[in-house]
């Protein structure tokens, strides 16, 4: 058997592509499409500044915007000065409008507060940081982050206001603010100026109960429950249950007053200890006198009403004992009264009726006083041993002078009732220990003597006997002279014949009437 030649193997181009190719090609389509697309997504790094990463993780931390991821914690490192941390977060391209001059990152994490409780949703996905992106312009890459969610979100409408206190009043960040008992805004910061040692809020109104805001509102502390003590006894205060339980802020336009524009943001108000507070302070015109009391002015205090036969008309402003000159003394050396400077507000005495110029308030007074008006000190609570200015008219007291000290017109005083009672009391003590008491009591011992001696004595004790004896003689008697007595028929009989000598002698009567003459000449004639 023969072997055939093998013929050499012929290599042929053909214009056909090979299937086999497709697949490789579009792996790599995809990987380009995709590191091109996240490339093309990626925004800027911005750095976060928190006190703690408490719950961030690199690379797992989200940042998040209405529950859209829009950033990832790329680094997470101790700042320069070591109190604090540096978070570097990868932000996408749809989060760089949200980079603004005042936009706010928080960590959102679980908590419980008096405000409710937040963040449940953490305890299974995890921490997370979220911003709330603010006004002005965007580039912005490094931002401070805040440790809690701040109070009102940018996009609220509404008006912010400064609030200036002398105490922190209980009243912390989240806290309500109330108009009439509703919530209409929170406060949003509380800061301790170190330098005007203050307590400076900023509180937020959301619309349209910015509108309420005016230049005469004023605001106060309406926290908790307040119990006061005063001369009209005693007084509860509770707000809103809100304000119960976590504290908040009430304001208001005082009663009576015209409420004056509008305000704009960030304007400045006093906040008041409480609602009394604010109603005191609308009294702008006053007019100060001094007094001088010659007794104990216990339990009389600043804020104290003056009043007049029970309408009030002014304030205690002081116990003035730095008023009185060095001279003073010296020119009066008896005097040891104690100074207490008021204040007349003449708004209340005025209200509703032509205002009163100060001039002619002082004139007023002048007149008053030579015409006998007075001040007093009367007890306004007897549980609390509070004391009032009680003002009156006593004509019988002896006009005086009008006198100043440092610049102050001195209201002429009187003692006050407890003062007079406690002298009365004296001088009845007094007149009481002047009386000769000891002759008295001797006098008084002779007397129960002799009338022991009389009780004593044995006629005294046949007395009884006696006097006995006489009434029953007495009703004998009174029995003789009734109807079945046996002086009974006798009496009748001499009775019968006195009306029958009666009858004779009207008939000689009426005779004598009509002939006076007849008794000599007969009737005849």
């Amino acid at each position: 058997m023969s072997e055939e030649p093998l013929e050499a193997a012929r290599v042929v181009k053909t214009g056909r592509f090979s299937s086999v190719l497709i697949l490789p090609i579009v792996a790599i389509a995809i990987g380009i499409s995709m590191v091109w697309y996240h490339y093309a997504t990626l925004g800027p790094v911005v750095s976060i500044h928190f006190k703690t990463a408490e719950g961030v993780i690199e690379g797992k931390t989200q940042v998040r915007f209405r529950d859209v991821i829009i950033g990832v914690v790329e680094k997470v490192a101790l700042n320069d000065t070591l109190n604090g941390v540096v978070v570097q977060v990868q932000m996408e391209k749809a989060g760089e409008p949200l980079l603004k001059d005042s936009s706010r990152f928080w960590v959102v994490r679980p908590r419980v507060g008096v405000g409710g409780v937040s963040g449940l949703g953490t305890l299974l996905s995890g921490a997370y940081i979220t911003v709330d992106p603010g006004s002005g312009s965007e580039g912005t890459r490094s931002f401070q982050g805040y440790e809690q969610q701040p109070v009102t979100d940018s996009s609220t409408k509404g008006i912010r206001l400064k609030l200036k206190s002398q105490q922190a009043n209980s009243l912390k960040v989240g806290d309500p603010v109330l108009y009439h008992g509703f919530e209409v805004g929170r406060l949003e910061t509380v800061n301790l100026d170190v330098e005007r040692r203050e307590v400076d809020y900023q509180a937020f109104i959301s619309a349209p109960y910015d509108r309420l805001v005016t230049t005469r509102t004023q605001f106060w502390n309406a926290s908790g429950v307040s119990l006061k003590t005063g001369p009209d006894g005693f007084r509860v205060e509770v707000g809103s249950l809100m304000s119960l339980i976590s504290g908040g802020v009430a304001f208001d336009v005082p009663e009576g007053l015209d409420p004056g524009e509008p305000v704009k943001g960030h304007h400045q108000f006093r906040l008041y200890q409480d609602s009394d507070s604010t109603r005191e302070r609308q009294y702008k015109v006053v007019i100060k006198y001094l007094l001088m009391f010659d007794e104990s002015i216990r339990g009389l205090t600043a804020g104290a009403p003056v009043e007049y036969r029970g309408i009030r008309v002014g304030t205690v402003k002081e116990v003035a004992l730095g008023v009185l000159p060095e001279t003073y003394e010296e020119i009066k050396p008896e005097s040891r009264s104690i100074p207490v400077l008021i204040d007349f507000e003449l708004e209340r005495v005025t209200r509703g009726k032509e205002k009163t110029s100060p001039e002619t308030f002082a004139k007023m007074m002048d007149q008053s006083i030579h015409e006998g008006l007075r001040a007093s000190l009367k007890t306004g609570n007897l549980i609390t041993g509070s004391m009032l200015v009680d003002m009156d008219f006593y004509p019988d007291t002896p006009d005086v002078s009008i006198e100043t000290i440092e610049g102050y017109k001195v209201l002429p005083t009187i003692k006050s009732d407890i003062v007079r009672y406690k002298e009365d009391a004296s001088a009845i003590l007094a007149k009481l220990k002047a009386l000769p008491l000891a002759e008295t009591l001797v006098s008084i011992r002779a007397l129960a003597n002799d009338t022991r001696g009389l009780v004593n004595d044995p006629s005294m004790r046949q007395l009884p006997g006696r006097l006995d004896q006489s009434v029953q003689s007495l009703q004998q008697l009174l029995e003789d002279y009734s109807s079945q007595g046996a002086l009974y028929p006798g009496l009748s009989d001499s009775v019968r014949s006195v009306q029958d000598l009666l009858w004779q002698m009207q008939s000689l009567i009426r005779t004598l009437n009509e002939k006076p003459n007849a008794l000599i000449f007969g009737q005849d004639r």
